[in-house]
């Protein structure tokens, strides 16, 4: 997904790369994509090739930039234009629409099998609509620095560029909460939402037999993507527990706010019961194993405090919530405090603008937090 920076190799001689990002590609002189395990940070430098002594003609200053080019984003880019403002939106992604309306990759026979799709259709939409309004777009870029008052380093593969806006809107969305348990970093255990990722953009099945684990209707959704797609899903461990009696007044609110999602999940939930997929609720993912020809994956299960299934699969997706990715906030001097009921940081705002951030810094920075 991008967040973790486990996976950095050197890739044709550039030094901390991160393969889950980078697309395998011919070289430019047509020879095949060298890449190297990565060497130690100091021998490799942090940033090749990078020119951070930039010159005054070298510094972006947009009026208004903005970061990610999820829903958020490019929403906060498209009003911002249409209202006079020059817009520089950047995303590390090969593709805006983030993490909800990710687009595939640019193949005609691939955007022909998915033109139906609702998800893909919206995020072309509002792509469309930035482009109109005259938003600027620059994809494949990484922040990797944020300094006081607002100065911003992006890096495009290449080389950096200091970014000097006279306003910026933080979209970077959140990432997956993964949970760190023994086997977490073997190949094939990923997140939930890497899965769909490789499923969505590249028509590429994680594994054909998978197991998905943690909490929420994203992992629902994407076992049952890949079940369709045809893979073997065997289970989708919950670590909530099964709803009862107990639950009928938060279903009675989810019906009622929003009737449509509800019953789309019960759906979903239903067709993954039909093919077969185990639901397995107040259990928890306690380890992946490496054997011969995959992973054996073991859930302890409720209510037997020492009852354990184990599974063979040849991946596993963890997806246990989110979390806010602020940190470029926080970086700027944001005030957060820490809410102990979905224990992390939250941004906090200023009381006399909605959405305004309280970073003490000439020019305030403006968030717009997409997940």
């Amino acid at each position: 997904m991008g967040v973790c920076q486990e996976c950095l190799v050197e890739i044709d001689g550039l030094a901390n790369q991160r393969a889950c990002m980078t697309k395998l590609a011919m070289t430019p002189d047509n020879r095949p994509m060298p890449v190297r395990r990565q060497r130690h940070l100091a021998e490799a430098g942090v940033m090749p090739r990078a020119g951070t002594d930039s010159h005054e003609a070298d510094i972006l200053e947009p009026d208004i930039l903005v970061l990610g080019g999820g829903a958020g984003g490019l929403n906060a880019a498209t009003a911002a234009a249409r209202a006079g403002a020059t817009v520089l939106l950047v995303d590390e992604r090969p593709e805006p629409g983030g993490q909800f309306y990710k687009q595939p990759l640019a193949i005609p026979a691939l955007a022909e099998e998915i033109a139906g799709d609702g998800q893909f259709a919206g995020g072309r939409a509002l792509i469309a609509e930035a482009v109109a309004a005259g938003v600027e777009m620059r994809r494949g870029v990484q922040l990797w620095g944020a300094f006081e008052p607002l100065d911003l380093m992006i890096f495009d593969g290449q080389a950096s560029r200091l970014c000097r806006p006279k306003r910026l809107i933080v979209a970077a969305g959140a990432y997956e909460r993964a949970l760190p348990l023994p086997g977490w970093t073997l190949p094939g255990v990923m997140t939930t939402g890497a899965a769909q990722t490789l499923l969505r953009s590249y028509r590429v099945l994680a594994g054909r037999r998978v197991l998905l684990a943690g909490n929420g209707p994203l992992n629902i959704q994407v076992a049952l993507e890949l079940a369709r797609a045809g893979a073997e899903v065997l289970a989708v461990v919950e670590l909530a527990p099964k709803p009862g009696v107990w639950a009928l007044p938060s279903l009675g609110r989810m019906l009622t706010s929003t009737p449509a999602l509800a019953f789309q999940g019960l759906r979903q939930i239903a067709e993954l019961k039909h093919r077969g997929t185990a639901m397995l609720h107040g259990s928890v993912l306690s380890g992946v194993t490496q054997i011969a020809g995959g992973l054996r994956a073991e859930v302890k299960l409720w209510p037997a405090a020492d009852g354990v299934r184990a599974f063979e699969v040849d991946a596993v997706a963890m997806g246990y919530g989110f979390q806010p990715a602020n940190e470029i906030l926080r970086a700027l001097g944001s005030e957060h405090q820490f809410d102990p009921v979905r224990d992390q940081f939250i941004t906090c705002l200023a009381p006399d603008m909605p959405g305004r951030t309280t970073t003490p810094t000439s020019a305030a920075a403006q968030t717009s937090m997409s997940a």
